[in-house]
Order: structure tokens, then C-alpha cells, then sequence
């Protein structure tokens, strides 16, 4: 749709974004349309809770909002558990691991890595990157294995 010389964006309160429910189901995606009524109620009491409309005159052209996710949230959990998975397989494949832990390679790198964990004075270092990323995909490995038992 193309919008008009009338359009403006203006911010919504939480009391005028509910009383518009029905309105904002009609352009609202498809996946969860039907979902408007439950999804918004919840959403609009959250932290650092904002949402703009687009207006066409007097009718309601588009929206967009957002809030601060945190732990226990959907979207926030579904997300922080994808770029964990990520991190850890680029940091696994970065470091020559495609295995899982009880391998050859697996067990070479972590007796490698434990070799370089103190310096000449024999004082503890902080782990490296290598032996980081190692526990990392050892945790993953086994959790795959758990779920796959």
C-alpha cells in the first residue's frame, strides 16, 4: 500500500494500542492474526514497552513496537539458546572440532590446551579461547547425547 501525503507516525499508549486490538488484527501478519488479542496484552505491560503507528488520515496503515526482552521470554530465550548454538559450532569448526568429546582429536586438544594453561612462573592463566570454546562444544556434545539416548 502506498501511503499518502497524510501519513504520519505517532506513538500509541498502551490504553489506545488495546482499545485498537481489532483494528491492528486486520494488517496484523498472518502467522499469528488470530493471536492479537492474547499476544498484545501481554506485550504492552512489558520493560521499555514503545509503539508506533503509521496513519493514512484517520486509518491505520501500519505499526511497529518492541520492549526489552529478558530471560523466560519467548523470544528472548528462542533467540539467546540460536546464537549460543551458533557461537559454539563456529568456535568448534574455528578450532579444527568436528567431533564430539571421547574422540582422539577431542581428547588431543583438550590435553593440548590444558598444557598451556599456566605460564613459565607456573601461575594459572585464565582459560583461552580454544579451551573455552572446547567446553563449549563438550557440553553441547553431551547434551546431543543425552537427548539422543
Amino acid at each position: 500500500m502506498t501511503a499518502g501525503v497524510d501519513t504520519a507516525i505517532r506513538e500509541l499508549p498502551a490504553e489506545e494500542i488495546l482499545v485498537r486490538t481489532p483494528e491492528l488484527a486486520e494488517i496484523w501478519p498472518d502467522a499469528s492474526r488470530d493471536r492479537v488479542g492474547e499476544i498484545l496484552p501481554r506485550h504492552v505491560v512489558r520493560d521499555g514497552f514503545r509503539f508506533l503507528a503509521a496513519f493514512d488520515g484517520d486509518h491505520l496503515v501500519g505499526f511497529v513496537y518492541g520492549y526489552r526482552g529478558g530471560t523466560g521470554q519467548w523470544w528472548h530465550d528462542r533467540v539467546a539458546l540460536a546464537t549460543t548454538t551458533l557461537r559454539s559450532r563456529s568456535t568448534a569448526a574455528a578450532a579444527g572440532r568436528r567431533s564430539c568429546p571421547g574422540s582422539t582429536s577431542a581428547r588431543a586438544a583438550r590435553s593440548s590446551s590444558s598444557a598451556r594453561t599456566s605460564n613459565a612462573t607456573g601461575a594459572r592463566r585464565p582459560p583461552s579461547r580454544f579451551t573455552v570454546a572446547t567446553r563449549l562444544l563438550d557440553a553441547e556434545c553431551a547434551e546431543n547425547r543425552a537427548v539422543h539416548l
